[in-house]
């Protein structure tokens, strides 16, 4: 499934989800085109902002904790699942109380790696193919490797999605038909 199709279908759905809580945790575009922020989506408007690339570098899943009493939605990587589902085994959150949308990851952009290829301050703009960013630089075009996890370590969820959700493609891009439920491929 090509990027701009999994972005649109994660903006159509959190859209969808809005009414039904109180704000969705999600990622947006950072201060440089190698940095991507938290973002509190409340309205339709917001959630325009959504973004899901090798930058998303945070578990968002750290924040839920103190969110605790609100309906929630939250985006999250397949190796950030797991915080969640240690808070729900530890009861910390109330599972009806919290919306996932799951992002199959490909693995994430590690800056002190790109930091010693290129000077990253003077990245005008990014592109991510696969296992390659390329940063746009004013004498011209670098390559650099995201060489962060690569996405191997849990590339889809191990945990449900919404009660209302789809599970989401893996990375592969065939889907799953196992009742909104998420596994690491070739695990039961």
């Amino acid at each position: 499934m090509a990027e701009d199709d999994r972005i649109a279908r994660l903006i159509a759905a959190v859209k969808a989800e809005l009414p039904n809580v109180d704000f969705v945790l999600g990622y947006g575009r950072g201060f440089d085109p190698l940095h991507a922020t938290p973002i509190t989506v409340r309205a339709e408007a917001d959630a325009d902002k959504l973004i899901f690339d090798a930058t998303c570098v945070e578990n968002l899943a750290t924040s839920l904790y103190a969110m605790r009493g609100k309906r929630i939605g939250i985006v999250v990587k397949g190796c950030d699942s797991r915080s969640v589902v240690e808070l729900l085994q530890e009861k910390l959150l109330d599972r009806e109380n919290l919306v996932v949308f799951g992002m199959p990851c490909e693995g994430v952009i590690d800056l002190a790696k790109v930091r010693v290829r290129v000077d990253i301050a003077q990245a005008r703009g990014a592109e991510f193919t696969g296992n390659e960013v390329r940063l746009l630089l004013p004498e011209g075009e670098t390559r650099a490797a995201p060489a962060g996890c690569a996405g191997r370590q849990v590339p889809a969820l191990p945990l449900p999605q919404s009660p209302r959700g789809r599970p989401h493609d893996r990375p592969g891009g065939d889907a799953q038909g196992d009742g909104g439920h998420l596994r690491r491929p070739g695990r039961l």
